[in-house]
């Protein structure tokens, strides 16, 4: 997936799932690359999907075990917490 994004790009990064049976992608994540909390706002015109991932048994059956294709990645987030 490769989108034009950032603030040169005046648009928000995106990221997607990979496809489960790529060798990479339930690999090993180093905890410093661990990123604790972040903001997804799905990207609803690039439409849903069940290709990527199996079944997910934490997901409503009225969902059809479908995620988004695509989600923004918002880049500023303000919170109540502590103010």
């Amino acid at each position: 997936m490769h989108a034009r994004s950032g603030f040169k790009a005046r648009r928000l990064h995106q990221i997607g799932f990979l496809d489960s049976n790529d060798p990479g992608a339930f690999g090993f994540i180093d905890p410093q690359d661990l990123i604790r909390a972040i903001h997804l706002i799905p990207a609803f015109e690039a439409r849903t999907t069940s290709d990527l991932l199996p079944p997910s048994i934490a997901r409503r059956e009225d969902e059809g075990n479908e995620d988004y294709q695509r989600y923004y990645v918002n880049m500023y987030v303000t919170s109540t917490f502590g103010c």
